[in-house]
């Protein structure tokens, strides 16, 4: 059994290290504007778990400025998961 949860656990491992390789994100919520830049670890954890919540609502993936001054994608990345009702 704790093969399956290795399995898993590297299988989110793999999905953030590829979607954060070199670009700098934060979640934000939408009504008080609380933030945090996301790391690749934190990433992981949230696609495992679940994503962070904030005033009831859960918080959007934004893209930031990466050290070039350029975001990291196209535009804003305003990535929004929804919360699983367990």
């Amino acid at each position: 059994m704790s093969a399956i949860i290795k399995h898993f656990m590297s299988i989110h491992d793999a999905i953030a290290k590829d979607v954060c390789d070199g670009k700098r994100y934060e979640v934000r919520c939408n009504d008080c504007q609380n933030s945090h830049e996301v790391t690749t670890e934190l990433f992981s954890h949230y696609l495992a778990h679940s994503w962070p919540v904030c005033c009831g609502t859960t918080m959007n993936l934004i893209s930031l400025p990466t050290s070039k001054g350029r975001t990291s994608g196209k535009g804003p990345a305003r990535l929004k998961v929804r919360r699983r009702d367990t």
